[in-house]
């Protein structure tokens, strides 16, 4: 999903969507990205969460290891006045977390760490060749990477069997979307999209 700066507006439907939607009696959630207009502009950002800055759980001895950054930028404008815009994103995301398990069959404790890095990059254009016709095109590139996996705080499993820390993942995720909307009348619009979205799962070794 786009990061909220990026998002223009978005639209939950609880059941018994329309046509648009493929006419499903489960609910769906539609988002609408930002466009670029006739004025440049856009933003900077970042998101931080840290355990530094969060309450002792009153069931745990210290305070939770995760901590998280997010941040980036977008921006937006003319290509050609009136008729062509751009818009672009970029938003990394770090994470680290530390789990420490005190196993009670070998009477070892081993503290295991987990680091991710996802990557949210949003390209979109929007022409509008006259006034009656819209034309648009985004790609989305949101692949993510992971070097160790947390293990199972279950301390009656013994190593190595609980031990995922040379574990680690690479998610190439991407997709395409376009679409033409000519309005031939106030109650006649004509609409014509495509989307295509790729996501595979690799596992192995491998660090950041």
């Amino acid at each position: 999903l786009p990061f909220p700066d990026a998002m223009q507006e978005f639209k939950i439907d609880t059941s018994a969507t329309g046509a648009n939607q493929g006419g499903k009696s489960s609910g769906s959630v539609s988002l609408v990205t930002k466009s670029g207009t006739n004025a440049i502009h856009g933003d900077l950002f970042e998101f931080v969460r840290n355990g530094i800055f969060n309450a002792r759980n009153a069931f745990a001895a210290t305070r939770d290891t995760l901590k998280r950054n997010q941040f980036g930028g977008t921006v937006g404008g003319p290509i050609l006045k009136n008729h062509l815009f751009f818009f672009g994103s970029i938003s990394p995301e770090l994470e680290h977390t530390d789990r420490t398990i005190d196993f009670q069959k070998t009477g070892t404790t081993k503290t295991f760490t987990q680091d991710i890095k996802r990557w949210y990059g949003i390209g979109r254009v929007d022409y509008q060749p006259f006034e009656k016709m819209q034309i648009n095109s985004s790609y989305i590139w949101s692949p993510m990477k992971i070097n160790g996996y947390l293990p199972s705080r279950d301390p009656r499993l013994t190593p190595p069997s609980n031990d995922l820390s040379i574990q680690g993942g690479y998610q190439p995720a991407q997709a395409y979307t376009a679409s033409v909307t000519y309005t031939a009348t106030p109650k006649l619009v004509i609409t014509g999209r495509y989307g295509y979205r790729y996501f595979n799962d690799k596992l192995g070794g491998g660090s950041l």
